[in-house]
């Protein structure tokens, strides 16, 4: 473990005269650790603009072009629960640079790709891949930053993954135009290249988990938690594409989805070994509470980058380019507040931020409950811009507080934790206003089917809109939720702990998580 290893603690010290600054060294791991991030969720959303272009060239139809897409999204929800036992079995240096090599010969092979099938199983395998990045890199983050500097890190280096997915569709526009389809994927190779060879260098070293004989793979886990999740993510986001809420594509995944999960929480309760996510964890109350937030957060973030560009291409009728355009305000407006946060955080803690945050984003929220077919772009983009400044003072310290509520002995199994439960939130969220936006068109235009657009026919331009503000009342709602559950986070840390492990934190501790807990938690002054 970095934390454990006589080299992560040279790379994760901040000096003795101020025991929270930030070194260099820290600050190089982790921009690099979040570049191969910032890649994996950039193709989430770069190829959204080049779906036409790739079916005609591929000479395939939009249903099955429109799963180099979906492909990767799910690929990417059934490999995260892989990554807390992966960091512990194998190390996270040694992750994280066999992950990004994977992505990237993934890549290349997108690229490369000679037919519609082929270019599928490419982007899934390169969706596996990007779907383990991000949260190694998040949980080698927090050991290399320490519990009393993770706030502050985790604040920073979200600037450029709040990034990554709006300006997918900005840089996808542009590629397409300047060098065509195929360099969509190429793009990743000489920044991906460039970051494995600064890995050897500049990532600290550390070492994989001790654990007893019996602390294995769980495979039954994983033949239960990975399909689930995946099967749930497709059943919502085939709601989000504009299947009917009753219809089997939606029902069949979503309740298997369900089942599969129920049969992993009694299979993670009642196990003996090290379960893939240990839902002991969320007896810590803390660490439960942060996990909610994050939950809704994903909600109010995901629901957010799907409506708004829907907005602007059935009600307004403009291209996927510019509708990818509308929801920069958001990346924007996060990434201005966060230097800011980092601050507030360590000096108030995130009870005394992130209600303040959605509180921001629950007003930009209820603003789109308001929208009209006569809406200006100006006037959406202000309240989207309100909506980022809310959500990116929420992220970083609620994802800090997670990290500062339990040991380093048991990071990896809580990113696995915190990462499921945004992803669900994305997928909840995405999926549940797609389903109330489908139910408004119906009520508001009868005999409508799929999803109709003002470009063919002027006269729905106002009864979408209306729609558009009627769903929007989810999100107000989960907001306002969100706030209150903010109220109830862990205030300004003062140590104990992430310095002490599960162990020692008192009365709202971890229980014992098993063999991950092996590992010897960090002394007080990492």
């Amino acid at each position: 473990m970095m934390a454990a290893s006589g080299d992560s603690g040279s790379a994760a010290g901040a000096g003795p005269g101020d025991p929270e600054r930030l070194d260099r060294r820290v600050g190089l791991a982790c921009g690099l650790l979040i570049l191969g991030a910032f890649l994996a969720l950039l193709d989430t959303t770069i190829v959204s603009v080049g779906m036409d272009r790739i079916g005609e060239h591929l000479h395939s139809p939009l249903s099955t072009i429109q799963w180099i897409g979906a492909g990767y999204m799910l690929a990417m929800a059934v490999a995260i629960p892989l990554s807390g036992w992966a960091v512990d079995r194998f190390g996270g240096r040694r992750m994280w640079m066999g992950t990004l090599a994977l992505f990237l010969v993934a890549s290349g092979l997108s690229g490369l790709a000679w037919s519609a099938p082929s270019l599928i199983v490419f982007r899934i395998v390169q969706g596996f891949a990007g779907g383990l990045i991000e949260p190694v890199a998040q949980t080698m983050i927090a050991r290399t930053a320490g519990p009393r500097r993770v706030g502050r890190v985790m604040s920073l280096v979200q600037i450029p993954m709040m990034l990554a997915p709006v300006f997918g569709p900005v840089i996808g526009g542009s590629v397409m135009e300047l060098a065509g389809w195929r360099w969509l994927f190429f793009l990743n190779l000489p920044i991906g290249a460039a970051a494995l060879l600064l890995a050897r260098r500049v990532l600290p070293k550390d070492r994989p988990a001790a654990r007893p004989a019996d602390g294995g793979f769980d495979s039954l886990g994983f033949a239960l938690l990975s399909p689930g999740l995946g099967l749930l993510v497709y059943g919502l986001s085939q709601a989000g594409t504009g299947a009917r809420p009753g219809s089997a594509t939606v029902l069949v995944p979503v309740v298997l989805g369900a089942l599969l999960l129920l049969g992993y929480a009694a299979h993670a309760l009642r196990t003996k070994g090290a379960p893939l996510i240990d839902l002991r964890l969320f007896a810590n109350g803390k660490f439960a509470r942060c996990t909610v937030m994050l939950f809704m957060l994903g909600f109010t973030v995901n629901s957010g980058l799907f409506m708004i560009p829907l907005y602007d291409q059935i009600v307004r009728g403009e291209g996927p380019v510019h509708a990818g355009l509308m929801v920069a305000p958001q990346g924007l407006g996060a990434a201005l507040v966060l230097p800011f946060v980092s601050r507030l955080t360590e000096r108030f803690g995130a009870r005394g931020v992130v209600p303040f945050g959605m509180a921001l984003a629950c007003v930009g929220t209820f603003a789109y409950t308001q929208i009209d077919a006569g809406t200006g772009p100006g006037w959406l983009a202000f309240w989207l811009f309100v909506r980022g400044v809310g959500t990116g003072a929420t992220f970083g310290p609620a994802l800090g507080a997670a990290y500062q509520a339990i040991g380093d002995a048991v990071a990896a199994r809580a990113t696995s934790a915190l990462y499921v439960l945004l992803q669900l939130g994305g997928a909840v969220g995405t999926g549940g206003l797609a389903l109330l936006f489908q139910n408004r068109i119906a009520a508001a235009i009868p005999g409508a089917s799929g999803t109709p657009s003002a470009a063919d026919d002027p006269s729905l331009a106002a009864p979408l809109a209306h729609a558009f503000g009627e769903a929007f009342w989810a999100g107000v709602v989960v907001c306002a939720a969100a706030v209150v559950v903010g109220l109830f986070l862990p205030g300004r840390y003062r140590g104990g702990e992430g310095d002490a492990g599960p162990r020692d934190a008192g009365q709202d501790s971890l229980p014992e998580p098993g063999p991950a807990a092996d590992v010897p938690a960090p002394p007080p002054s990492h």
